[in-house]
């Protein structure tokens, strides 16, 4: 009976430090396996203000990784943590090199849009969900 009661308290134990897959925090990744130096632009109306447009823009240098965390301000809190760029964009776009670019509107082509949830590789690393978009040699091919 001893050896039931401690079993027990270490199983309790062992599930009660346990973190439950949905509430992991997530952690996007943007990875840039081009020759290329990129810069992500993310419009919509709660994502940031630059000038008069709402933007937020990620620099990634060629071959290199950048991660995104939000700072939760004012509307920004509003959308999802488990969206890219907490489903608050109504568009975006990657430039390759300040020369050609590909345009996302959410829900077209999911397959590699980078506004999709669907586009991104998903990993777990410690407490962290990470969900990693790649930017590669076909979408530079893509853009315009």
């Amino acid at each position: 009976m001893k050896k039931v009661l401690i079993f027990s308290c270490l199983l309790m134990t062992f599930i009660a430090c346990n973190k439950d897959e949905d509430e992991l925090p997530n952690v996007f990744q943007y990875q840039n396996d081009t020759s290329y130096p990129v810069k992500i632009v993310v419009y919509g109306e709660s994502i940031a203000l630059v000038g008069n447009h709402a933007t937020d823009t990620i620099n990634i240098a060629p071959f290199d990784i950048s991660e995104i965390s939000y700072n939760c301000v004012g509307d920004f809190c509003k959308g999802s943590d488990n969206e890219p760029f907490r489903g608050l964009a109504d568009s975006a776009k990657i430039v390759f090199d300040n020369n050609r670019q590909l345009l996302f509107r959410p829900g077209q082509n999911c397959n590699s849009n980078i506004l999709c949830r669907k586009a991104y590789v998903e990993t777990r690393e410690g407490d962290n969900r990470i969900l990693q978009y790649i930017i590669d040699q076909n979408l530079h091919e893509q853009s315009q």
